[in-house]
Parts: C-alpha cells; sequence; structure tokens
C-alpha cells in the first residue's frame, strides 16, 4: 500500500530508506506506509491512501499497517495516538473518535463529571 501525502509549501521531496520521493506539480508525493511516521516528522500530510474502495471510512481500518493507522488518526481525527497500541486498539479509538459527537475534545481526554456544568 502506499500513501500520497502533501508536504510543506517548497518543499523539494523526501528521502527514506535510502530512496528519494520527489513531488508532482501538485507537490504530492506517494510513498511506501513504512514512510509516512517520518515523512509527517517533516511536516507532510496524508492526502489519501491507495486502497480499493473509501479508505478508512469504509471498514478497511482491519486492512489498513499501524503506520497508516497512525497517519490516519493523527491527520484525518486529530488525534495523537500511542504507537504501543496494538492495531485493535488503534482501530477501536479510531472509530470511536469517527462515532463520536464533534467538540474540541478528543474521546481520549473524556468527559469530565462535576465541571461545574449543570
Amino acid at each position: 500500500m502506499t500513501v500520497k501525502m502533501q508536504g510543506p509549501k517548497g518543499h523539494g521531496g523526501l528521502s527514506h530508506a535510502g530512496v528519494s520521493y520527489e513531488p508532482g506539480e501538485d507537490g504530492i508525493i506517494e510513498i511506501p506506509h513504512e514512510a509516512v511516521e517520518p515523512a509527517m516528522d517533516h511536516g507532510f500530510t496524508v492526502v489519501s491512501e491507495n486502497t480499493e474502495g473509501q479508505g478508512a471510512g469504509d471498514g478497511d481500518l482491519t486492512k489498513m499497517k499501524k503506520a497508516d493507522l497512525l497517519a490516519f488518526a493523527k491527520t484525518q481525527l486529530g488525534l495523537d495516538l500511542d504507537a504501543a497500541l496494538t492495531n485493535k486498539q488503534l482501530i477501536a479509538a479510531i472509530e470511536a473518535a469517527q462515532t463520536a459527537p464533534a467538540s474540541n475534545q478528543s474521546p481520549a481526554e473524556g468527559q469530565g463529571a462535576g465541571d461545574g456544568a449543570a
């Protein structure tokens, strides 16, 4: 599986594990899933994943590798999940975030009881 990522403005591409990935005219590079986390460390964001169907929203989470799950959670849902979690735990957190009502709070932060609201 490959992942399309948009680099920061003016980037000249990415090099990972001795392989250089040059951007197209649109500034997008296509890289293997192993390079997603290092690319994110350099300001790249996930644009799309090259999978069949419509991606993670159509139940494909179980086919994604850990790096892809972490990247999807961070770029699409704003979740900064722990890489020590299992794929099953990552999928559960992503699904919970996708079904949760929109708010500025991630599911991991919880809904504090006794916050003064009546």
